[in-house]
């Protein structure tokens, strides 16, 4: 057992797995276990588990929806942080999507069309979640998060909660602030634009066929 690790149990940061396979978590179901696997459910509860893990030196990494990611059968030592479910919601705010961190990027495509708001066709087919796009900028069909990006809410690894704009995201081709700042991302307004339902819900069948 690592040393760190009955320190998880004096905290309120969630459901915490140890030794949990992370073949569970990724789309090619491969990989040994995490030391340990936590799954925070707030906010609060991940501003605590990042402070603690800089506090005590604990190495940690992020798992979105696994869709890109391949873990040896020795697993990852230290923690692997998963957004809970109280990080998968959308709201819609007349031409603003908010989103937290844990949406499935796909799931957001299809529910903007529904609505009739224009302006992440391009990401239809990539898989993945709102927090692991922002992070790494997705794009596709000429286009990426940042034409569309209003803002995020995220936790630093000090365990403070931030709010970042477009400029302070530094978006440039795959990359965002985060690469240099580490952070997860709990929420992303998106700026969007209204459409015709049935032009945008064909145009995200189209990009999506072409990947």
């Amino acid at each position: 057992m690592q040393q760190w690790m009955p320190l998880l149990a004096e905290h309120d940061i969630g459901k915490v797995l140890e030794h949990e396979p992370l073949s569970k978590y990724t789309t090619w179901k491969i990989g040994g276990p995490a030391d340990a696997l936590v799954i925070p459910d707030t906010k609060e509860q991940l501003a605590t588990l990042l402070r603690l893990a800089g506090e005590h030196g604990i190495p940690w990494m992020q798992l979105g929806r696994g869709s890109n990611m391949l873990v040896t059968d020795k697993g990852i030592r230290g923690l692997v942080i998963k957004l809970g479910p109280g990080f998968d919601y959308v709201r819609f705010e007349d031409e603003r999507i908010v989103a937290g961190g844990g949406v499935s990027l796909v799931k957001l495509c299809v529910m903007a069309s529904k609505q009739g708001l224009s302006g992440l066709e391009f990401a239809g087919g990539i898989p993945g979640s709102v927090g692991g796009a922002v992070y790494m900028n997705a794009g596709a069909h000429g286009s990426d998060v940042s034409q569309i990006f209003q803002s995020a809410e995220i936790v630093l690894d000090t365990g403070e909660l931030a709010v970042y704009d477009a400029e302070q995201m530094h978006f440039s081709y795959r990359h965002s602030v985060l690469h240099e700042q580490r952070g997860m991302v709990t929420e992303t307004v998106f700026r969007m634009k209204q459409g015709d339902r049935e032009e945008i819900s064909a145009a995200l069948a189209a990009f999506k066929d072409r990947r």
